[in-house]
């Protein structure tokens, strides 16, 4: 049997939050099976535990849970030693065999029942695009609030390029589902050691194969807690966004692509300089360098561009 769906988990010591995560997984109502895919990053707390617990309980017949066998010393451990905690992104991705594939963080969790199946409903119908996405809350403390992706409805990898003056945000990670494109899977591997990160790059590659779509629906929460990953600085963000920028350009895409880039590249480059004049002193100097350096990069990769 071909699965429709994977659903690719990926926590670590989110002891307080897992239970609510499976829990969103579960009252998901689709007239197809899928599988989850959990991959927990050698937690000290006691999220393997409740994992166990939670999986030994839950049996839905529309759903095939598995946990990845981890142990200290095996071949994962070692990879993860190596490559840091972007090979757990990595290695669950890699052991998703859904046609297509729905992110999600061990402390977010799903609210919509027929959340997947929208989605899925939406991306079969529709094959120009390759990505869907929805609008979500944002849980810090007990406030709750809500994160509009975008004003837009569709959106094409010129558009995330220039993403903030198209009303873009990043997409909040459980909010994707997306085609299962091995040509992407592979190309992102090559990017696991990337310091700014995997959420960029994913979607990225995926609006390369065919466009983005946000449904209206509020499906989820994103949580904002002291152990997750956030960035709440808009310089930071920025420089997140030009770093995989400097990456990519340089390899995976066409000439028309890398010319997008290199034009959004220097744009970048400036307003991570300018944002440098608030900081003042040491960080004014630290992003007058970026600036000269991604000016002399910007140069370089026309050279390399116009060579394929």
């Amino acid at each position: 049997m071909v699965m429709k769906l994977s659903v690719r988990l990926q926590t670590y010591n989110h002891e307080d939050f897992i239970e609510a995560c499976l829990n969103g997984v579960a009252i998901q109502k689709t007239d197809f099976v899928f599988e989850v895919i959990i991959g927990d990053d050698f937690s000290t707390d006691k999220t393997k535990e409740k994992i166990k617990i939670f999986l030994e309980n839950n049996k839905q017949k529309n759903i095939k849970w598995k946990l990845l066998p981890r142990e200290k010393g095996d071949d994962y451990h070692k990879r993860r030693i190596h490559n840091g905690r972007l090979e757990n992104f990595v290695d669950t991705l890699y052991h998703c065999n859904g046609q297509y594939i729905a992110l999600l963080d061990g402390d977010d969790y799903w609210t919509d029942p027929l959340k997947l199946q929208k989605q899925i409903d939406f991306l079969e119908s529709n094959s120009e695009y390759s990505i869907c996405f929805h609008h979500c809350y944002k849980l810090e403390g007990d406030n709750m609030t809500k994160i509009v992706q975008s004003g837009k409805f569709d959106f094409t990898f010129k558009d995330y390029l220039d993403k903030h003056k198209n009303g873009l945000h990043a997409p909040t990670t459980l909010s994707i589902v997306c085609r299962n494109n091995y040509c992407v899977n592979r190309e992102l591997y090559e990017l696991k050691n990337n310091p700014s990160g995997l959420d960029y790059p994913f979607v990225l590659l995926h609006l390369t194969k065919g466009d983005g779509y946000i449904l209206q629906d509020y499906c989820g929460v994103y949580r904002i807690h002291a152990g997750g990953i956030s960035n709440v600085i808009t310089g930071r963000v920025d420089l997140k966004f030009l770093q995989v920028l400097s990456i990519y350009q340089l390899k995976f895409f066409n000439a028309n692509l890398r010319i997008l880039i290199r034009d959004q590249l220097s744009k970048l480059a400036i307003n991570v300089f300018l944002s440098g004049l608030a900081f003042g002193s040491f960080k004014l100097f630290y992003f007058s360098l970026l600036y000269a350096f991604h000016r002399l990069l910007r140069k370089l990769s026309f050279q390399i561009s116009t060579e394929y």
